[in-house]
């Protein structure tokens, strides 16, 4: 019984039409909730992540499946390859790798009575600038595959994925991991300037910095301590989760400073006393 009323109690999405929440409202408020609590750093606003739960809907992902696979980037919609390869294989798409190397791509599509044969090339990604790419210099292999998959589901099961295009499609090769949440700035090249708006990962290396300033710690000192608690050179070296523990270990540290310059002030202020009465 309990188990029922926990169901009941939770809003889920309903299709009407093309796809069309019907507990907006509801949706609204717990997108609100899921941006406050920054428990998916990729999805950067209240009005992201409910585009992506709605995006969700339509394609007939779970919530949290959709916020863990599914971006917005540049306005536009992304998923991970892993994600776009289930929906195409839950939509009766079939694939037959042919090749699959450094240098080239093949595979064949099958759906239903249609076949389509994609591939995709280094020297494609080459002349597309890909290669300046971080993943593509180190995994060219699965790089060309999973382009080479969402070539050929866009083409032969597009109904399944509602268009949707890779990260690394929208990134231009830049690396933009949902999964790990590694976000990167991203600007959109728009003609007239628009204002930009600072990103999480931004927000947290400039408060470290500002904590760093109150603490009185040198550059070489703060590299010395990332150096000891992550094993890395820097600080823009570091995830979004390091970035967040480090920020709180100088906030604590920072606390403790001030509780500390209070009991002085307090015990010379006493002592100050103390002389007067004498």
């Amino acid at each position: 019984m309990a188990k029922k009323k926990q169901t009941e109690d939770l809003p889920v999405p309903e299709k009407q039409g093309v796809g069309v929440i019907s507990l907006a409202p509801a949706l609204k408020k717990i997108s609100g909730w899921l941006a406050q609590g920054r428990m998916f750093p990729h999805a950067r606003s209240a009005e992201e992540i409910y585009c992506i739960i709605q995006y969700g809907a339509e394609v007939g992902i779970p919530p949290v499946t959709a916020l863990q696979n599914i971006a917005v980037i540049n306005g536009r919609i992304a998923m991970n390859g892993q994600l776009m390869l289930a929906l195409a294989r839950r939509g009766g798409v079939r694939l037959n790798v042919k090749k699959s190397d450094d240098k080239e791509c093949i595979i064949e599509f099958f759906r239903g009575e249609e076949k389509l044969t994609e591939s995709f090339t280094i020297e494609e990604a080459k002349k597309a600038g890909l290669l300046k790419g971080t993943n593509w210099q180190k995994y060219p292999k699965d790089m060309l595959f999973w382009r080479t998959v969402a070539r050929g589901v866009r083409r032969i099961a597009s109904d399944l994925i509602s268009g949707a295009y890779l990260p690394d499609e929208i990134t231009e090769g830049e690396a933009f991991d949902i999964a790990e949440a590694k976000v990167e700035v991203i600007e959109e090249r728009q003609e007239q300037p628009q204002p930009k708006r600072e990103s999480r990962r931004s927000v947290l290396l400039r408060e470290i910095v500002e904590l760093a300033d109150k603490l009185g710690y040198s550059p070489d000192a703060m590299r010395a301590r990332i150096k000891m608690l992550f094993g890395k050179e820097k600080s823009t070296q570091l995830s979004d989760q390091e970035l967040e523990k480090l920020k709180q270990e100088l906030e604590t540290e920072l606390a403790e400073a001030e509780q500390v310059k209070e009991a002085e002030i307090i015990e010379e202020k006493e002592k100050k006393e103390e002389e007067v009465e004498e």
